[in-house]
């Protein structure tokens, strides 16, 4: 500061203190030699989110003016009259900062800022709130970290505030480079109250019964028909209030991170032919989460397919599975729409270190291994019922949940379990994507509605029915 405003000791300076500058402005720069990959990664601020490489070509003399001038643009203290009250304020002295547009004397400084060693900070995406945070494009962001407040649910305006918590703007020190490839866009629909207290009173009486009471499903018959999304993809698809509601959990208590501790994977099944709801709610899924593959897909929901679950050969090493590297920081998994017999089981071993938190191993072509936890939700998208490679054990029968998918959707239906078919609507799930966070934002305040769910999801008659089932399997 002395050598920028006092003249006489500037004139008396052996040097221009670029180095200085540059250390003064470290915390500005929106840059970072990352160690471990060797690539410059940069924050991009009008899409909020970091990228893992391009960022040595950020650091020219114009890319260091704005934090030059912000950080040493001097200031002086004013009195202003707000909100009735005289408060002392910081305003910035108009000064001449040009040599901080100049190139000649921004130039040096870059060159320093690029030879600075900074301290080692966190990896992109592996913080432990990072896991709970749902980023979308343009800077808008979900943290479900935040403790869900006490909320007055029959006061529209406390619920609306309530709801309104989680969003905030992404910071460069959030460390994501994830995001859902759509702005954040809030649901408008004059009834959105409506089904968030009917979703917290259907919770509450979970919390001593295990199925929907005739008052609570005739409310639901009520609210539904004004919210497309809950309606058509979901209830449509199962015509039973207790199958209805179980796959709402399944899908929202994950999607806004409120089943990191429990250990469970679901199958969603239906009969070997026809057209379900099964896929709908994928798309829809998939629409509001994006999809990640580690390249340009940065999303929260992969996919892995039956060959990645299928057993090794008894004499053939288990080695680390490249497709398991997409797991990493998701929050859904979909195993692809497969036929599972005795021919082709599942290793279901796979499956409980899958869901039971366990150490995985992954590694990409040309990268070395990687070891993370998949804090997400694994679901099998089943033609029929799966086979297990080995019996059943205990741990297996705990950590199975899902739906089987009886109504399937026809041209011209005839039968009580047929629908219409609207081949349009799995392209619109797009549309009902403010739906989709809305719901997610009314199960993060709904508290847990049983003790066990910490570990797993209480179990509605149709899970339980085909737990059942799928645990008769023979192997």
């Amino acid at each position: 500061m002395q050598w920028l405003h006092d003249e006489d000791f500037r004139s008396r300076c052996s040097h221009v203190p670029h180095l200085e500058f540059a250390v003064a402005i470290e915390d500005q720069l929106k840059v970072y030699a990352n160690p471990d990959t060797g690539k410059t990664e940069y924050y991009d601020d009008a899409l909020g989110r970091w990228m893992p490489e391009g960022g040595a070509h950020r650091v020219a003399g114009e890319d260091l003016a704005i934090p030059l001038i912000n950080t040493f643009t001097p200031h002086k203290l004013v009195y202003e009259e707000r909100e009735g009250k005289t408060k002392v304020v910081p305003r910035p002295v108009k000064w001449d900062d040009s040599r901080f547009r100049n190139a000649p004397f921004t130039a040096p400084i870059a060159t320093m800022v690029k030879s600075l060693k900074v301290e080692h900070t966190i990896a992109l995406d592996s913080s432990t709130a990072a896991v709970r945070i749902r980023n979308f494009m343009g800077g808008m962001l979900l943290d479900f970290n935040l403790q869900p407040p006490v909320v007055d649910w029959d006061n529209d305006h406390a619920l609306d505030a309530a709801l309104q918590r989680p969003i905030r703007n992404a910071t460069k020190d959030d460390r994501l480079s994830r995001y859902i490839p759509v702005h954040f866009q809030e649901y408008r629909s004059e009834h959105r109250f409506d089904l968030a207290r009917i979703i917290e009173r259907t919770c509450r009486h979970l919390a001593t019964d295990d199925v929907l009471s005739d008052e609570l499903k005739e409310e639901w018959d009520r609210v539904l028909p004004r919210h497309e999304g809950s309606r058509r993809i979901v209830f449509e698809a199962h015509r039973d209030h207790d199958s209805f509601f179980m796959q709402l959990r399944i899908i929202f208590e994950n999607a806004c991170g409120e089943t990191l501790a429990r250990m469970e994977h679901s199958t969603w099944r239906d009969d070997e032919d026809g057209s379900t709801g099964k896929g709908t709610g994928r798309s829809w899924i998939e629409a509001a989460n994006g999809t990640f593959n580690g390249g340009e897909q940065r999303g929260y929901s992969a996919v892995i397919t039956q060959a990645a679950l299928a057993p090794k050969g008894r004499n053939q090493a288990e080695g680390p599975k490249e497709q398991f590297a997409n797991l990493e920081g998701c929050c859904f998994a979909f195993c692809d729409d497969f036929k599972a017999n005795s021919k082709n089981p599942l290793d279901n071993a796979v499956l409980r270190q899958i869901s039971g938190k366990n150490l995985l191993t992954a590694a990409r072509k040309g990268k070395g291994e990687r070891c993370f936890v998949f804090n997400g939700h694994l679901i099998l998208l089943c033609n029929g019922t799966w086979v297990p490679d080995d019996p059943f054990i205990e741990a297996d029968g705990r950590r199975m949940t899902g739906l089987h998918f009886p109504i399937k959707y026809k041209n011209k239906p005839q039968g009580p379990n047929e629908a219409q078919k609207d081949a349009n609507l799995k392209h619109r799930v797009h549309e009902l994507i403010p739906e989709f966070w809305f719901l997610a934002r009314v199960f993060w305040l709904c508290t847990t509605p049983h003790p066990e769910a910490d570990v797993t999801l209480p179990k509605c008659p149709c899970t339980e029915l085909l737990v059942q089932e799928m645990s008769n399997t023979t192997a």
